[in-house]
């Protein structure tokens, strides 16, 4: 009897359902193309916005990029990468919790995701299929920048006559590079980085690859403040920062 009961043991984890065994997480690394499919608000019709998305395995974890031409977006670059098993979330950077946020589920043949975009209070079926390996460019390196450019930096960006306070935060790194970040005041406060940093004499460039967004500037003789251009997608305005009172070095 005790034979048996052993015997059945072996024969029920046999047959057990494939949850209770750990999953490999999927591979979702390529370049997919597909759609959003969003409601047309005059007439209710199904309108599709094209997207392209890149998702490629790093030695750290997943890096991606997302191109919504009809939204002018391009190579935009994506946040809180995830594979649970076939499920494979991300989101659009920089964005709030929970919004726009990709959730899908990759196919058992691996070449196609669906699911749906979270994006404000709706939920719009999206879809891709893998054509291809990912295309994702890597970022120049960025230099090391004046220790008298170091600290806080204030501005102000009008819009259209609305002014949005921007604080630009930029410092050396021990490994001869430096890094930055620019924070919103005005609209979400969310901490976007500096993807890039160049500095070639009094002359200051920025690019912020999360908002395809870039700065270039010349800054002052005594260094309080830098004077400049801001262009983000097809908009391009005049952007001045002065150093702020806590960053003085």
């Amino acid at each position: 009897m005790r034979s048996w009961t052993r015997h059945f043991a072996v024969v029920a984890l046999l047959f057990a359902p494939a949850s209770l065994f750990p999953q490999t997480p999927a591979d979702p690394s390529g370049h997919w193309k597909g759609a959003i499919q969003v409601t047309n608000p005059n007439d209710g019709s199904l309108v599709e916005l094209a997207m392209d998305v890149d998702l490629s395995a790093t030695s750290q974890a997943l890096a991606g990029t997302i191109s919504i031409p009809q939204q002018k977006l391009k190579d935009r670059l994506l946040m809180n990468i995830a594979v649970n098993g076939r499920s494979v979330t991300f989101q659009i950077a920089p964005s709030n919790p929970g919004d726009n946020v990709f959730t899908g589920e990759l196919s058992a043949d691996g070449k196609s995701i669906a699911g749906t975009l979270a994006y404000s209070s709706a939920a719009l079926p999206f879809s891709l299929t893998r054509t291809g390996d990912a295309s994702i460019a890597t970022p120049a390196r960025s230099t090391a920048i004046d220790t008298q450019m170091e600290g806080t930096w204030n501005g102000t960006l009008d819009v259209s006559g609305r002014q949005y306070r921007i604080v630009m935060t930029l410092a050396n790194r021990a490994d001869g590079t430096s890094a930055g970040t620019l924070v919103n005041l005005d609209q979400n406060r969310m901490e976007i980085p500096i993807t890039t940093i160049t500095q070639r004499g009094a002359t200051l460039t920025l690019e912020v690859k999360a908002i395809n967004g870039s700065y270039a500037s010349t800054v002052n003789a005594d260094a309080t403040a830098l004077v400049g251009t801001w262009t983000e997608d097809n908009l391009t305005l005049p952007l001045t920062f002065r150093r702020a009172a806590e960053g003085r070095k």
